[in-house]
């Protein structure tokens, strides 16, 4: 069925590119330093990776070996090492954590910066927003393409990196949200929900399902809710099977296929609400299921 789009019914903050009155953007991207997002060639969440599930807790940004990296947000360095082979940050390889100054109310977060070829800066170092930290490499086992891994976390500024902190860096970064594609289809018992974003906008992370029939569902990607919280790895979670179709930089859409199973024979109608990274709610109303 055809989703009949209305306004978003709630805002906090703006998704488009801003600077404080007299100073720089506050907050700016890693490889370009500007409000100008990078190209990204994995976003936030569920992704197909090597024919698989996986879920990914980062953005990955491709570039050349030696690509400099800057600091999005000044901060203090609170971890700078090289991941070794038999680490339990194996993957990681040379990488970078800063614990950043406030920012839109938060005041307890850091980023990581991870597959680094170079290190700029050293521990308990202070860094400004837009300063070098290092350089883009392929550095970490099993990682075979130049790009940056960044990862976002909140509720620690102690260099741990705690997999369910993590959290779309798209709430700190400055981007212009792009419309969503949304399609909801009922095949038998079940509901399928097709979500397609811009590759400019990856920032859907929470899906909230009201069908006429049944109790309502949330499937957040930031807080795992409605996933398996001790393997957000795990697909199906429950009777939510998510299928992510590959994505590469170059692709002009990023889909994933959420299937709500067996539980809808009887459901006609239903509303999906989706959250993007910056708060605001996009509503859809399907109806004729």
């Amino acid at each position: 069925m055809r989703a009949l789009l209305f306004i978003p019914i709630l805002f906090i903050t703006a998704c488009g590119s801003s600077s404080e009155p007299g100073d720089a953007p506050p907050v700016v991207w890693p490889l370009s330093k500007s409000t100008t997002m990078d190209t990204l060639n994995d976003g936030y969440g569920p992704r197909e990776l090597s024919g698989g599930y996986d879920f990914h807790r980062g953005l990955d940004m491709p570039a050349p070996t030696g690509t400099p990296i800057y600091a999005p947000l000044g901060g203090t360095v609170v971890r700078v090492e090289e991941a070794l082979p038999g680490d339990s940050l194996e993957r990681l390889g040379k990488f970078v954590i800063i614990a950043h100054d406030p920012h839109n109310g938060v005041d307890v977060h850091q980023m990581s910066f991870q597959h680094m070829n170079s290190f700029s800066v050293t521990l308990n170092q202070r860094v400004e927003k837009g300063q070098q930290i290092g350089t883009v490499g392929n550095s970490g086992v099993g990682i075979n393409t130049e790009h940056l891994h960044m990862g976002y976390f909140i509720g620690n500024n102690d260099g741990l990196i705690k997999r369910l902190n993590s959290r779309n860096a798209l709430r700190l970064l400055p981007y212009t949200h792009i419309d969503y594609g949304v399609s909801l289809t009922k095949s038998g018992s079940d509901l399928v929900l097709v979500l397609s974003q811009n590759p400019k906008s990856l920032d859907a992370v929470r899906i909230r399902l009201v069908p006429n029939d049944q109790t309502e569902v949330v499937l957040d990607f930031e807080t795992r809710e409605g996933m398996d919280v001790t393997d957000d790895d795990i697909n199906p979670y429950g009777n939510i099977l998510i299928t992510p179709a590959p994505f590469d930089q170059n692709d002009t859409i990023f889909q994933n296929t959420i299937t709500f199973q067996t539980l809808y024979a009887a459901t006609t109608s239903a509303e999906i609400f989706i959250t993007d990274a910056k708060g605001t709610v996009h509503p859809y109303t399907f109806s004729d299921l």
